[in-house]
Formats: structure tokens, sequence, C-alpha cells
């Protein structure tokens, strides 16, 4: 919530067509449209697993003095705390920022590193394709409404959870690594579409989303009728939630 230095980053569908575009095209429209900051997925490998993928778009972004800005997730739908693989995704948190991040082990004997600093954690939450998937009558049980279109509700509850748990991985290991900790970001919240940003950010408040290790809330301020007079309240809109809930500087 905070105001900090400006600065240009880049989001491109990583496709011409139906042709995916290698992470060295990705990489060259990225440094021609003058962008220092490349948002990219991190490929979910799991913990111990086969970095290579990753490696390849991190190091084509270093060679051309580009940070990443990652979201980091499993699939479309992020986990409940009794579901198989959430330790597993914990452990994968930590090895990537222990890898990727300030100090981290891939930037070892590379001169002028561009490591990570901030973690967005899953994409869009309060859009209920992207939740865990429920009964309509377990979204009654947890007071959720039903969303018939999708076939689930919202669940800012867990979601707040969830976001928790990764980012007390993610400062667990910036802090093995630098002794301080680094940014993790509220899932990029769908202003046009899924549930509204505020009832979400409250949900997610009371699961425990908006703790100190959460340093920062992501926007998909999409507004195709309000224009750009759109995206600003909805930021702005945002910006009064998170004082309101007393979660920002």
């Amino acid at each position: 919530a905070g105001r900090g230095r400006a600065c240009l980053g880049a989001h491109l569908r990583a496709e011409l067509g139906r042709q995916q575009l290698a992470a060295g095209e990705q990489m060259e429209a990225v440094q021609a449209s003058g962008a220092t900051v490349y948002h990219q997925p991190l490929e979910y490998n799991g913990p111990g697993g086969d970095w290579t993928a990753n490696d390849e778009l991190v190091e084509e972004a270093w060679e051309r003095g580009v940070t990443i800005l990652p979201t980091l997730e499993r699939g479309r739908r992020f986990p409940l705390p009794l579901a198989p693989g959430w330790s597993a995704w914990g452990e994968w948190v930590r090895e990537a920022v222990e890898r990727y991040g300030v100090n981290g082990s891939f930037w070892e004997g590379k001169a002028n590193p561009t490591p990570i600093v901030a973690w967005e954690v899953w994409n869009e939450p309060n859009i209920p394709v992207n939740d865990p998937q429920l009964t309509e009558a377990q979204c009654e049980e947890i007071g959720r409404p039903w969303n018939a279109e999708i076939g689930n509700c919202a669940q800012p509850e867990s979601y707040g959870a969830f976001l928790k748990y990764s980012a007390e991985a993610i400062q667990a290991g910036s802090e093995a690594k630098t002794a301080h900790g680094t940014e993790v970001l509220f899932g990029s919240l769908n202003t046009q579409v899924g549930e509204n940003y505020e009832r979400f950010l409250v949900g997610a408040a009371e699961g425990g989303g908006l703790g100190p290790d959460v340093t920062g809330v992501a926007v998909h301020p999409y507004s195709f009728a309000g224009m750009v007079d759109g995206m600003a309240a909805d930021i702005e809109g945002v910006r009064a939630t998170l004082d309101a809930l007393g979660a920002s500087d």
C-alpha cells in the first residue's frame, strides 16, 4: 500500500498465435519495451525438483538487466491445509526464495545480479475458479455464496490461511539468506470479475492473510467501461479497504 519509487514493468502473453514464445523471445520483447521488471509465473517443480525451466527464465532476464516478479502457483486452485501437497508447497516456495532471491544460490558467480525481491502468491484468488473446489453444501456450510455459473464459491478465509502459510515460508527463506525479510504480495485481485475485492480482503484478513509477513497487495484493476478513471478508482478503493483494516502504511 506504500508509494515507492516508480519503475516500469511488463506482463506479456507468452504466446504468438498458437506458438509459445521461448524465454529468450519473451525477454527480448520486455527489453525492447524498456521495462525493468517482468511479471511471470515460476513453474512449480516441487521441493528438490528440476529447476531448469525456471533457471532459463531468470537467466534470460538477468542477461538483459530485468528482474522477475513471479506469481507463485501450482495448477489453478490453491490448496487447503489438509490437502495433499500442502507441506510440499511450503518447502518449494522457500527453496525458490533461497535460489532466486537476494543472495540466492542461483546468483553465485554472476555479476550484477537481478534477484527476485517480491513474490506474489497465486493469481486472482477472488475468482471462485481459482479456489479449492467445494460443493454447494460445503459453501453453504462455511457461509460463502454459491456461484452457479462457475460451480464453486470464493473462499477468502481459506486464501488468507494459505497466504499466511506461504508468506511465513517465503520470509523464512529470505531470513536464511539475508537476515531480513522480503516483499510478499497478496495475489492479484481482479476488480471486475469474482468476489468484490472489499469483501474478499476482509475475509482474507480474518484468515490471517494480511499479517506482518504480507507486505503488499497486487491488483488487476481492469476497468473496461471506466477506463483510466475506473482503474484509479479501483486502486484507491483497495487502498481505502486496507486502511480500514489497518493493513496499509
